[in-house]
């Protein structure tokens, strides 16, 4: 019989799992039904702590926005930024 494959380490392991998309949850579920040590670790407070952390969204500067002019089928698209005071910079 072959011998069984060496088992990661957990620390290996987590920063694989941490490194999953923040946008499609089901990998973390999928990876929680691997076996009873993976879920233990993807259900951890400190890995979803981490999790949160890795993939915190950047700061929204602003949006486009389009707008309609007079009844023409006529649109300008502008930038809004997302913050109207000052930075410490601009100060």
């Amino acid at each position: 019989m072959a011998p069984l494959p060496p088992v990661l380490m957990e620390v290996l392991v987590e920063e694989i799992v941490l490194r999953f998309p923040a946008d499609d949850p089901a990998r973390l579920v999928h990876a929680a039904l691997v076996c009873k040590q993976w879920c233990r670790l993807v259900s951890s407070p400190g890995f979803r702590r981490r999790f949160h952390e890795f993939h915190r969204a950047p700061p929204l500067l602003g949006f486009l926005s389009t707008v309609m002019v007079d009844d023409r089928d006529v649109h300008i698209v502008r930038f809004v930024p997302a913050a109207s005071c000052p930075t410490r910079a601009d100060q």
